[in-house]
């Protein structure tokens, strides 16, 4: 096939990869909503909260069904937050960005990649390399996890530990079955300079910006989940991209008129800062282990 078409077939690609993050993401608001309540989050069809209608096929489309009815119930009008809609185009793009970063890369993203000479969808998809799509996989995983986490914090509710421990062996298993024909990807060592500093560093700052215990105890999590899927050596750096965020977000909440509470937001600004690691993971380690 010519070469002038690999970009088209790449965007088609990440198109289709869109599409299933925006399908993950309607999901993950169903997770949200129902686990803290102790509802199934499978059984039950989307229903409304008020009348407890169904929701049409139609109308469960991500995104577009929110639009279609402008953000009202078909059968009750009653408002529909744009919550869901947001979180299933944040999802669609994180998994656009990680296949371009990523996938489309042959792995150039990661600190010991990339892992395929290949580029694009043509030859690292359509003739797959597998090790290098259970890593987009894996990455894709970790980033529904701290979205899940971030929707039942903004919630204010703890994220349940019925869960939690189930979900930290499934790390641990992911991980073995991740990366285990590849060359080493993750880094367990922290650097020698930086110590006990760089493991308190993240306690130090959920404890400064976290709104009440239950969301400090979200956000522990949340740095867990970071480091069990992309090691401890990650600490230093993805501590540093939060503090970043939080600062931008910060200040553009308070340039906005009129200003904007930024309450339970440590979670989104941490989402925002594990994407940045997993797209510049490899320069950010050459800053830390050069």
């Amino acid at each position: 096939m010519p070469e002038q078409y690999a970009p088209l077939i790449d965007f088609l690609t990440a198109c289709w990869f869109g599409i299933i993050g925006a399908c993950v993401g309607s999901f993950l608001n169903v997770v949200a909503y129902r686990m803290p309540l102790g509802m199934s989050v499978i059984w039950k069809p989307s229903h409304c909260p008020k009348c407890e209608t169904p929701i049409l096929a139609r109308d469960n489309v991500p995104v577009l069904g929110w639009l279609w009815l402008r953000g009202k119930c078909r059968s009750c009008s009653e408002p529909i937050s744009p919550r869901y809609a947001i979180v299933e185009a944040v999802m669609a793009l994180t998994f656009i960005v990680l296949a371009y970063a990523e996938l489309f890369s042959g792995g150039a993203n990661l600190p010991t990649g990339p892992l395929t000479e290949g580029r694009g969808a043509l030859e690292n998809i359509l003739e797959p390399h597998w090790t290098l799509l259970r890593v987009y996989a894996f990455h894709c995983a970790l980033m529904c996890v701290l979205m899940c986490v971030v929707l039942v914090d903004l919630d204010g509710v703890r994220f349940p530990w019925s869960w939690i421990v189930p979900l930290i062996f499934a790390f641990l298993i992911l991980t073995k079955w991740t990366y285990y024909d590849a060359k080493p990807i993750m880094s367990d060592e922290l650097p020698k300079s930086s110590g006990l500093a760089v493991v308190l560093l993240p306690f130090l700052l959920v404890w400064f910006f976290g709104q009440d215990s239950t969301g400090r105890k979200n956000s522990y999590f949340l740095f867990a989940a970071a480091s069990a899927f992309l090691g401890f050596g990650v600490l230093p750096t993805i501590t540093a991209l939060t503090v970043a965020c939080v600062a931008i977000l910060w200040a553009g909440t308070r340039v906005a008129k009129p200003p904007i509470t930024r309450q339970r937001l440590f979670g989104s600004d941490f989402y925002l800062a594990s994407m940045l690691q997993i797209v510049f993971w490899k320069q950010l380690h050459a800053i830390i282990a050069p």
